[in-house]
Parts: C-alpha cells; sequence; structure tokens
C-alpha cells in the first residue's frame, strides 16, 4: 500500500481545489460535538541554538473522517531574511486510524497557513458584526494573507488597512491581495493604531511578543482574532471584553495571548465565554445583539490540520499529484 510524498508544489496546487474555509469549520464543528480527539500541543523549544526557534507536535483524530495525523510544525524568525525560506516550516503524516498505514506526508507550512486564516474567517463569521466592512492587519506576513482572502467570503469587507514592522511588507501585501479583494479599498498605514481604529475585524499575525493593540484604539464593538503565538494585545483588550473565545482552552493556558494572563491569575476557565468549536456547534451563543468587543485566542490545532490535510491528500491521488513509495 502506497503512500504519498507531497511537496509545497503539489500541496498548493491541489490546495487551489479545496474549500479550506467550509474544512476547517468542519473540524471545528467536530470539536464542539465531540468528535474529534486531540490532546494539546507540545512544544520544543530550539533557542538554545542561539535563536528564539521552536518546534510543536500536533496530534489529530477525526472519526468521522476516517483519519488521523500527526503535524511537526515550527517558527524560525531569520527563515525570511537570511535563509529564503518561510517562518513557519512543517510537515504533515496522514494515518490510517484503522491499520496506522501511513497514507501521506505532506509539506504542510501551506496548510497550516490556510488553516490558520480559514479559522480566523469562522471565528469572524460567528462572532464579528454582521456588516462588518473595515479589516485591520497587523502582520502582512502569510497568514495575515489567508486570513483576508476567507474574511472576504463571510463578511462585507470594503476596507483594508494595514500595518507591518518590517520594510516594504505591507506595501507588498496590498499589491498581492488587490485581486484577492478587488471591492476592497487595500491601504498601508505608519501605526497599529492607525491600522485598528474604527476596524470591525482586527487580526494580529506577529512573531511579537508584546502588547501591540491598546484597548482605547479598538472601536466598540470590534472583533479581534489574535494568532500569534505570544501575547500581542494589552491586557485590557482581553479583560475588558465582552466575551472571549478561544480554540482549545487547554492549549491556549500556556501559549498565545492568554497564556500570562492565566499565569497571572488574571484569567481563568470561568472568564472564557466558550470554545469557537461548541459556538461553531451551536452550544453556546456567538454574537448577540448588544455585545461589544468579542476577542478570540486561535493558536491552531491539530484536527484543522488534519482535516485539511486529509482534504489535499483526496484531491492530490485525483490529480495524480506527487511521489508514491512503500514505508512498509
Amino acid at each position: 500500500m502506497p503512500t504519498r510524498l507531497l511537496s509545497q508544489r503539489d500541496v498548493a496546487l491541489a490546495l487551489a481545489g479545496v474549500d479550506a474555509l467550509r474544512t476547517t469549520e468542519q473540524a471545528l464543528r467536530a470539536h464542539g460535538t465531540g468528535d474529534a480527539v486531540m490532546p494539546a500541543k507540545v512544544g520544543l523549544d530550539l533557542s538554545r541554538s542561539g535563536r528564539p526557534n521552536w518546534m510543536n507536535s500536533m496530534p489529530g483524530y477525526l472519526p468521522e473522517l476516517g483519519v488521523a495525523g500527526l503535524k511537526w510544525a515550527g517558527g524560525f524568525v531569520e527563515n525570511p531574511r537570511r535563509f529564503g525560506l518561510p517562518y513557519i516550516m512543517a510537515i504533515l503524516v496522514l494515518l490510517d486510524p484503522d491499520t496506522g498505514r501511513v497514507l501521506a506526508v505532506l509539506e504542510a507550512g501551506t496548510i497550516t497557513s490556510a488553516r490558520t486564516g480559514a479559522a480566523t474567517a469562522v471565528a469572524a463569521k460567528w462572532l464579528a458584526v454582521p456588516d462588518a466592512a473595515r479589516v485591520g492587519l497587523v502582520g502582512a506576513g502569510a497568514q495575515a494573507r489567508t486570513s483576508l482572502a476567507h474574511l472576504v467570503r463571510v463578511r462585507p469587507i470594503r476596507e483594508v488597512r494595514v500595518f507591518d514592522a518590517a520594510p516594504g511588507a505591507a506595501d507588498r501585501f496590498c499589491d498581492e491581495m488587490a485581486s484577492v479583494a478587488p471591492a476592497a479599498d487595500l491601504r498601508v498605514v505608519p501605526s497599529v493604531a492607525d491600522a485598528v481604529a474604527r476596524a470591525d475585524v482586527v487580526v494580529t499575525a506577529t512573531w511579537a511578543d508584546e502588547p501591540l493593540v491598546d484597548a482605547d484604539d479598538l472601536a466598540p464593538t470590534a472583533f479581534v482574532a489574535s494568532l500569534g503565538s505570544h501575547q500581542e494585545l494589552a491586557p485590557a483588550v482581553v479583560l475588558e471584553a465582552d466575551k472571549v473565545v478561544c480554540d482549545h482552552w487547554e492549549q491556549c493556558t500556556h501559549r498565545g495571548e492568554l497564556e500570562r494572563l492565566v499565569a497571572e491569575g488574571r484569567f481563568t476557565r470561568r472568564d472564557l465565554w466558550a470554545e469557537l468549536g461548541d459556538v461553531v456547534a451551536g452550544k453556546v451563543a456567538g454574537r448577540e445583539p448588544g455585545d461589544g468587543r468579542i476577542v478570540a485566542s486561535l493558536v491552531g490545532m491539530a484536527t484543522e490540520d488534519v482535516a485539511l490535510g486529509k482534504a489535499v491528500y483526496d484531491r492530490a491521488v485525483e490529480l495524480g499529484l506527487g511521489t508514491e513509495f512503500a514505508f512498509v
């Protein structure tokens, strides 16, 4: 029984024929209905290399899809500047849960970006104001690109303000995304405050480990999605929000936006409105009339990767992409 090896190019070609938004929402719904198995990711600190690099081991199982998998992914901060490589480096191994046979080994940085952007849009679908038209992006990398590409499918986006600390990054973003969001006015702005001011949807997707967004700069009914591995929002943004949602509580207690607040005892499980899967499954309300700011901490889940990886694998088989070989 062959295993299929799929390169970054193979994954990108197959992904073009996959609905990442629908697939990611399906994975989130499975968590809400209890039809997913996923322990919290395990982190590996690589900082002894002299750089703040890291890797995560992320297993997940979706019985409904008949697939299990493991993503091995990490962030390498000097890759874009020094080596011409993506910040996120990752592979995904898909398994047949009945036999343990390796179905496929996929380049997973592309999948990570796609499912992260899709999860952002799923969260906005349930938590942003229905007429959300203005987006503020803090960070103009791959995850900001996929976030905007999916946000335009769930809300009538007409205005996008982009800030990135790297010279030229926001300009490149606007040039490349003009065809993806043709109805939106994309503009580069000189500060984080300018990006988030009056925005209905705010997305932070950076390498930062410091508060970038202040509560005073946000609109009263803003939906804020924090995608970074560390803190990107001032504590007041979270603590003063009407609702705080996360994708996976156990993971969010030791990484991402909530980590420090949890460690300091300033935010507990009782303060959390819901996990996103419970909202998608209809067990808990999302945005309700009268809600003000809503914050979502989305650190990423292996089941999202497995679901999207399985869809990519199936499409690759249809197209004859990749290389087949036998492990056993």
